[in-house]
């Protein structure tokens, strides 16, 4: 279920709206933290893995990511 929803998160980075990005960003570090950033994490690679439309933006939510969480 968290795969399909980061799926689904992820392709709406892939567009130019900065807006929609704080909201994504600001969503999926909510699931993260009620579910545990290791099952967000896994759920973003394994859609990197498999899907070809959200590899980008996989790897922005991860620059992201780990940019915030080593503050």
């Amino acid at each position: 279920m968290i795969i399909s929803l980061m799926n689904s998160l992820l392709t709406g980075l892939n567009e130019n709206n900065e807006e929609l990005a704080k909201r994504i960003f600001a969503l999926c570090d909510k699931i993260s933290k009620k579910y545990g950033y290791i099952w967000v994490d896994g759920a973003v690679w394994v859609n990197i893995l498999k899907s070809s439309k959200v590899k980008i933006a996989g790897f922005k939510y991860f620059m992201k990511v780990f940019k915030d969480r080593d503050k």
